[in-house]
């Protein structure tokens, strides 16, 4: 894994945003309602048949965005694309990990885009770990449709501009602070990859995690799971965002899961899918310390 990390340029005001469907079928009002809200402040550009649904446009039970070739070539022109300065996912759901094995090695490397997603588009920003992209955890635009305009604007100032500390709160024992890129994402998401081409290394690494509508067992058997490969050897600290609607302390209970690793934990940074979610730059150094996570240059 490559330690030289590529940071793309900061987006600004009239940016070019391409938004993609890499995972499942979007709300289209909500969908729309974004798109207005973007053109405020972004160009945008997006595929005409960014709305289709299902496999080969089979619609009936849909659950794909349309065909893994479509979301694909959907991913590749915005990564290829110079004018593009931040690829928005729509939304999340499944199917991001599909469009991954026919994405050439090497294609985020080569882009100068941030990429901006959560949930399922874990998957993605896992591939940006791996080439040493970093990228922006952050609501898409269906999201950014649905939340009242207040929280919209939060959102422009963020990706604008990403807060550079956050508080957080340990959970298990911490004697000083920690160091580490920051990497991670949605368990579920993260636990699925294990065993494939995809599968993620948090060797040295800050790992975050978040997860929704996951009920205890589930969390207890992801987590074993992990503990149980080696993608949790050498991380260096656990923070937990969100885990929403996962049952009567989840923290708690990931805290004992992850306690035979002998690390610090944190808790407490908002970021995941409750409506107050932050913009996080997964990928960037940072320092955890007692009561906060801090960006380092």
């Amino acid at each position: 894994m490559s330690e030289d990390y590529h940071r793309p340029p900061p987006l600004r005001r009239g940016d070019t945003i391409q938004v993609i469907a890499p995972s499942s079928p979007f709300h289209i009002e909500h969908f729309e309602c974004g798109l207005r809200r973007l053109q405020k402040h972004f160009r945008l550009l997006h595929d005409e048949d960014i709305s289709r649904k299902g496999i080969d446009g089979q619609q009936r039970g849909a659950y794909l965005a349309g065909s893994d070739r479509r979301r694909a070539q959907e991913l590749l022109s915005a990564l290829r694309n110079p004018e593009v300065r931040l690829i928005l996912c729509a939304r999340g759901g499944y199917g991001a990990a599909r469009v991954l094995p026919l994405i050439p090695e090497g294609a985020f490397r080569e882009s100068n885009a941030w990429l901006a997603g959560f949930s399922d588009v874990t998957a993605l920003h896992l591939r940006a770990q791996r080439e040493a992209i970093e990228s922006l955890h952050s609501p898409m635009a269906a999201w950014l449709g649905r939340v009242e305009e207040q929280l919209f604007e939060e959102w422009t100032d963020q990706i604008l501009c990403p807060p550079e500390t956050f508080s957080i709160r340990p959970i298990a024992p911490v004697e000083g602070g920690v160091e580490g890129r920051l990497a991670g994402g949605n368990l579920a998401v993260i636990s699925s990859m294990l065993g494939t081409p995809e599968a993620p290394c948090f060797r040295d690494r800050i790992l975050f995690l978040e997860d929704v509508a996951e009920p205890p067992y589930k969390l207890d058997r992801m987590l074993f799971q992990m503990t149980q490969s080696e993608v949790l050897f050498g991380v260096r600290a656990v923070v937990l965002g969100q885990f929403t609607r996962c049952g009567e302390a989840p923290e708690a209970l990931v805290s004992r899961l992850l306690a035979p690793l002998n690390i610090p934990i944190y808790a407490g940074l908002p970021v995941g899918h409750d409506e107050e979610n932050h913009v996080l730059r997964l990928g960037a150094k940072v320092r955890l310390e007692r009561n906060r996570l801090r960006y380092l240059p």
